[in-house]
Order: C-alpha cells, then structure tokens, then sequence
C-alpha cells in the first residue's frame, strides 16, 4: 500500500483532493492510505515515511515551499507535486526536486499523470543535502552508512559524503537491500564480501561491526538476499 500526504490550508480544496486521489485508487486498482495536513507545521511532525507529498505552497504561516526545504532536510526524498494558483514559483520547485508542478484549479486528467509518474517511480536514489546543495546518490554505489554524532557518513567506493540525517530514519528510505548490523551501521547487501568472526567484509575491504545478537538476524538476511533472484 502507497502512502500519501496531502496538505493545504482550505478545508474545501483538501476534501476535493482527497476525493480525487480516491477516484484515482479506485479506477487504476490499487490501495492507497491517505493523510490530510491543514498545515506545513503537523506534517513536518509527521514520520516522514510517505511515498508522495502532495503540498500547497501558498498557505498561512509555513508555506508548502519552506516545507519541503525542510522535509527535504529532514530526510524526505519521496515525490513531491506541488499545487499553486501562481505560476511565479515553477523555477523554485527545482529545487527541492519537485516530481511536478500543477496549477489550481486541479485539472483530474493532469493530476492523474502526475499520479502515475510520481507513484509509480523507482526509489534508487538517497537524496542529501550538503550545505545549500542537494545530490541524489544512486543506491547502488552506497556501500555502507555510518552514524556519526548528528551526521551520517556514506561510504562509497571512492569518496565518502557526510551531511545532518537522523540514523534511525534510514532504513526505510533505503528499502531491502540494506542491512543494520550495529546500531551505527548500516550495510548494502549487494557490496558485502564476507562474514570475518563479529565483522563484515565489505568489497572495498573495509570490515563493518556486527552487534552482539544481531549475527544470526544478518546472515539469515544475507543468505535471503542473495537467493531471491534464484530459480
């Protein structure tokens, strides 16, 4: 089931958005949880674990372009589609990685393309953000993440990237093929090596702790990992 936050400060518009998204679930038969914000300041105290965040930009105190600064700072890297009355913040929307940019009144056809695309993406990428800047890092390249105090450091084959992200908000932003193997570590499956007594081997021979206890979960992971695609 795909989870989506909606938020915009006119209760009207809100409940007509609502309804469209459920029109939509119903005519492409699919299951989607809908949540509804009035505001920018009870989503950004949300968990954060959405597939799309559909948000208003103009709306009293936050606007939905400040929000998604911050969510995005926060660690959100789902979809976002943004709905104004004013074309004046399309280059804005950039951004933040905006996944589109619709004009109110919602045309139905027009937000229903931007469903499909939005929801119907692929999530390889982890976007971070860097002092003023943001970059996508393809998955695939990530060999292991390290907490660091406040700061996460990501460890790839040649450079390791650090920015500000809460570590425990990680897993679900990396999907599967990611593993915790300590409370400070959290490893690819796909670049793990070996197993050497209480550590992991990675490919670039960096060897990554495994928690007491946790061993037995790890390898059993590891092991299911590597037979999925097998006949």
């Amino acid at each position: 089931m795909k989870r989506i936050a909606i938020c915009d400060d006119e209760p009207q518009v809100l409940a007509e958005l609502h309804n469209t998204i459920n029109k939509y679930a119903r005519t492409r038969q699919i299951l989607l949880e809908v949540r509804e914000y009035n505001s920018a300041e009870p989503l950004l105290r949300s968990d954060l674990a959405f597939d799309l965040l559909i948000l208003d930009i103009q709306m009293g105190g936050m606007d939905g372009m400040e929000a998604a600064r911050k969510l995005r700072a926060l660690g959100a890297s789902c979809p976002i589609i943004f709905l104004t009355a004013l074309k004046d913040y399309v280059f804005e929307a950039f951004d933040v990685d905006a996944s589109n940019y619709l004009l109110k009144p919602i045309d139905n056809t027009k937000l229903f393309a931007a469903l499909d695309k939005s929801l119907n993406k692929t999530n390889n990428e982890l976007l971070i953000k860097q002092g003023y800047d943001y970059r996508k890092v393809p998955l695939a390249d990530i060999l292991y993440l390290e907490a660091m105090g406040r700061k996460v450091s990501i460890c790839l084959q040649q450079e390791k990237l650090d920015y500000y992200q809460k570590f425990r908000e990680l897993p679900k932003r990396l999907g599967d093929g990611f593993a915790t193997s300590h409370r400070s570590f959290i490893v690819n499956l796909s670049h793990v090596r070996a197993l050497d007594g209480n550590d992991i081997v990675m490919d670039n021979d960096d060897k990554v702790p495994i928690a007491k206890g946790r061993k037995d979960e790890l390898t059993q992971k590891l092991l299911a990992y590597f037979q999925k695609d097998k006949p």
